[in-house]
């Protein structure tokens, strides 16, 4: 399986919501929204399967770490070829991604939120870089306000 299919088969199998969501968005956006949302799902899988946090907690330090450049340069797993495929630089990349490893860090430490707006604050961090940077992908001359807010909607949905 090379790294297009293990990122479609992560976010987008047939007859899934993203993949009909997908359909008719150009091959590279297809890609490049299938390799953005099989991220959130690597994360969420981890997260969702933590009855320990300790392993779930290494996973995503060692995501964190294959975001860093050397390692992102030399990674051999799947999404992080597919992720230095995306025309966004790699500081971008890792502008966006960062606060979803961030968040999840903080959810697996048994963080609670104290507010409806500490709430909202902790799905945007856990969701809307990877929507952010989904929307930067397929619009490559949209503005930073409006892929924000793309993010700030995607997030509270």
């Amino acid at each position: 399986m090379n790294s297009q299919s293990y990122c479609t088969e992560r976010a987008a199998p047939a007859g899934s919501n993203l993949y009909y969501a997908t359909l008719f968005h150009s091959s590279a956006e297809r890609r490049a929204l299938h390799t953005c949302f099989a991220f959130l799902d690597e994360i969420r899988r981890d997260l969702d399967s933590a009855a320990d946090p300790t392993p779930a907690g290494r996973r995503l330090l060692w995501w964190r770490e294959e975001l860093d450049a050397a390692r992102m340069a030399a990674s051999t797993h799947p999404l992080m070829v597919e992720l230095r495929a995306l025309p966004v630089a790699h500081s971008g990349i890792i502008q966006y991604l960062e606060p979803v490893l961030v968040a999840g860090l903080e959810e697996l430490a048994g963080w609670r939120p104290e507010s409806d707006a500490q709430w909202r604050a902790h799905c945007h961090a856990l969701h809307a870089g990877v929507w952010q940077l989904a929307s930067r992908n397929c619009s490559p001359a949209a503005d930073a306000g409006a892929t924000d807010q793309i993010g700030v909607m995607a997030a509270l949905s």
